[in-house]
């Protein structure tokens, strides 16, 4: 089986890689790694290079656009370069993560020229533009690999097939969950030189609402003139993605570079992400690492604004409105020692690896009808 992996930004290669990882280097798989979007822009960290330093299978690029504002262009773009790849290269599946439009543009391409398109954490909600792109892969998608029940249940609610949906939970968390696959904290700070202590600091990540583009910079310079404020604590801060209206937080973000207690990075390696945001205090922003990666550890999370809205909700989340951005200053002191919650196995239990590979080893995509059907929930 010819599988053609699709990846835009460091976080849904992130997802995709323990999958990549498990099919490499196997007589039944020939795998293709294609980097587009943020990937290939020196703005957010060039981090096709780290695909290629893991040397898992072939990795083939595709330059798009780096801003927001020319999204549908990169989207033609690159569905014609994964049609002609997919001609060339006798592609039999593609497989594409989340709600990003260079997921939407693979799954075009693939369901227009009658290969298998294989969705990873379809049936989530997260409020914003994300929502409709996701709900629009989905349908298609053939094959739906989900985090949980509820997500399940979502496809469903779509017209989609109980046989074609499987869960296996956040591939992510296979790393996360597991210490032998992490890096220690020696090797974070050999290769990223952070001045702080281990557990001394709060990781920021936050991104674009490209819904909310008109009011983008009034509630971004809100939330940074309250971390401004903080002068006894540690902030790592990492850059946004590349959507409509990052711009307005990468100047916010450059603002602040001269602080003493704050450290800025375009982009880190996702395992060295993992370890500083497992060693840290908390994260703030509107990242789904916090809605993902922070119940799974018990990580103490603020979530700011709308981006995540109709996520699942755990203890260790704390909600806050654009209107309450002084109520970040009062958590952070909340959270100035170390605090871990109860962890949850909402987006599985770091198992979804073998899940995945289990899948293809049964047949289960070559039984998957290409002609999709709605399914009528009576």
């Amino acid at each position: 089986m010819n599988i053609l992996f699709i990846s835009g930004t460091r976080a849904d290669y992130g997802k995709l890689k323990p999958l990549i990882e498990v099919t490499s280097n196997h007589e039944n798989y020939e795998i293709i790694l294609l980097a587009t979007g943020m990937h290939l822009h020196a703005e957010y960290g060039n981090t096709y290079l780290e695909l290629l330093k893991d040397n898992f299978c072939e990795v083939l690029t595709c330059i798009t656009g780096h801003s927001g504002n020319n999204v549908v262009e990169n989207m033609a773009n690159l569905m014609s370069n994964i049609t002609y790849l997919i001609i060339e290269r006798k592609i039999d599946a593609v497989v594409v993560h989340g709600d990003r439009p260079e997921a939407l543009a693979g799954a075009t391409a693939g369901a227009l020229n009658n290969v298998k398109v294989i969705h990873i954490e379809g049936g989530e909600v997260s409020g914003t533009i994300d929502d409709s792109i996701r709900h629009a892969v989905t349908k298609l998608a053939h094959i739906h690999l989900c985090n949980s029940e509820t997500a399940k249940n979502r496809l469903l609610q779509l017209g989609e097939n109980d046989e074609t949906i499987k869960i296996i939970g956040s591939p992510d968390l296979d790393i996360l969950l597991n210490e032998k696959k992490l890096p220690t904290w020696e090797k974070v700070i050999n290769r990223y030189p952070l001045p702080f202590e281990s557990q001394d600091y709060f990781v920021i990540a936050l991104h674009p609402v490209t819904t909310e583009f008109n009011i983008i910079k009034k509630h971004v310079q809100s939330f940074f003139d309250e971390i401004q404020k903080i002068k006894t604590e540690n902030f790592i801060i990492i850059n946004p993605n590349n959507d409509l209206g990052s711009e307005y937080i990468i100047e916010a973000i450059q603002s602040l570079k001269d602080l003493k207690n704050i450290v800025t990075y375009k982009s880190f390696r996702f395992e060295y992400f993992l370890r500083i945001l497992k060693n840290s205090k908390g994260l703030l922003g509107n990242s789904s690492a916090g809605l993902h990666e922070g119940p799974a550890i018990g990580l103490p999370v603020l979530n700011y604004g709308s981006r995540q809205k109709g996520r699942f909700i755990h203890e260790c989340i704390t909600n806050v409105n654009y209107s309450e951005a002084e109520n970040i200053n009062t958590w952070i002191t909340k959270h100035s020692v170390i605090t871990r919650y109860a962890s949850s196995d909402h987006y599985g239990t770091g198992k979804s690896q073998e899940k995945f590979k289990s899948l293809l080893d049964s047949n289960f995509v070559d039984n998957v009808n290409v002609q999709k059907h709605f399914n009528q929930i009576k």
